[in-house]
């Protein structure tokens, strides 16, 4: 986008990176390096995420610029995690999130825990494979994948605790 956006006379371009790009190739490498050289500024969540653009992929610090990533408060009060043993997990579906490990690790939590449940929120392009590996699994009664939401406050509060299987995070903000 940011060859496309220099063609097209665009005054100013920014590229964001947000975590480690767990998983990439040195193709997604060598594209991240070039974009860099064609933005005005690169705007990582962290600081590991700056250091990482400017130790790793070359770019200059004077391009680079950190904003924290922040949720309004006022949406997620809390009120206490529910007795009941039903975990959740927001966050989109790809392959960094890891959620094939978090899977594959439900039927040693059910062997403990007969009545537990995972609620997973989110959509991605690993959604297909994931439903795939609950038929696998035989987890369906003990997982949901209930896709994109706007109900996350309400069913964050719905849940006893919150687990993550990322592989890589900026500055996660289901965490937050």
């Amino acid at each position: 986008a940011s060859i496309a956006a220099r063609l097209a006379g665009v005054p100013v371009v920014v590229n964001t990176r947000h975590g480690q790009r767990a998983g990439h190739g040195w193709k997604s490498r060598v594209q991240f390096r070039w974009a860099g050289y064609l933005v005005d500024r690169i705007v990582t969540v962290s600081d590991d995420a700056a250091n990482l653009c400017i130790e790793n992929d070359g770019i200059a610090p004077t391009k680079v610029r950190r904003i924290w990533n922040g949720i309004d408060l006022n949406d997620f009060a809390f009120t206490g995690p529910t007795a009941d043993p039903v975990a959740i997990t927001v966050a989109r579906l790809s392959a960094e999130k890891d959620f094939p490990t978090l899977l594959k690790a439900i039927p040693a939590v059910v062997a403990r825990v007969p009545d537990f449940r995972l609620m997973i929120v989110g959509g991605g392009p690993e959604r297909e494979r994931l439903d795939g590996l609950v038929g696998e699994l035989d987890i369906g009664r003990h997982v949901e994948l209930v896709g994109e939401r706007t109900d996350v406050p309400q069913l964050l509060r719905s849940a006893g605790f919150f687990v993550s299987s990322s592989l890589t995070e900026g500055i996660s903000l289901t965490l937050l």
